[in-house]
């Protein structure tokens, strides 16, 4: 049997080359109050990159609180109709004033699978949140889940995206730039500081 830490990557967005991103609308209280939440137009979403700098425009940047994603990335995952996932349509201006469409991929899936006897962690709040090290997950809390609602997820009180490898190996199939998926077992916390 297969251990399931082998079966989840941890989705990593961004590249130290771009600075994140930051959404520039006022009406960004969409991503909190409502589920789901529909737009009448696209989030303004702005670089924070000097007009000066040489900037390049990648597919997947790190935005502060949810990934911005280019089209074709936006394509696959649209394609698996993942459960509780919604992707945003947004407007991103870059640091030359040029415009492009992307969309911010929101992911409101909460499983409490943390396997705190294997995982390391500073903290352990009574509701499952965890502030943790690195990722294990339970497998016994897991197999209760059908695999079509845990395909993508996070774990309470983290904000990184758990992705499963039938959307993860047609995700990095794309080769899209500043997109990357972490084999869980070698993702920690100190991971974001090699990007």
């Amino acid at each position: 049997m297969s251990d399931i830490n082998e079966e989840y990557y941890v989705l990593v967005c961004g590249s130290g080359k771009v600075p994140s991103p930051y959404v520039a609308d006022t009406k960004s209280h969409y991503l909190m109050l409502q589920s789901p939440a529909s737009l009448k137009r696209p989030i303004q979403v702005e670089t924070a990159a000097d007009p000066n700098d040489s900037i390049p425009l990648i597919e997947a940047m790190a935005a502060p609180s949810d990934p911005v994603i280019s089209e074709r990335v936006k394509k696959v995952i649209e394609y698996f109709d993942l459960y509780k996932v919604q992707l945003f349509p947004a407007i991103y201006t870059h640091n030359d004033e040029s415009e492009y469409s992307y969309y911010i991929l929101v992911v409101e899936n909460v499983i409490n699978a943390y396997d705190f006897n294997n995982g390391k962690y500073f903290e352990k709040e009574d509701d499952g949140s965890v502030d943790a090290i690195n990722f294990r997950l339970d497998a016994n809390k897991l197999a209760m889940i059908p695999l079509e609602k845990r395909c993508i997820f996070t774990i309470r009180g983290m904000s990184e995206y758990l992705v499963h490898r039938s959307v993860a190996e047609p995700l990095m199939a794309l080769n899209a730039s500043g997109l990357r998926l972490v084999p869980l077992l070698q993702w920690d916390i100190g991971f974001e500081m090699t990007v």
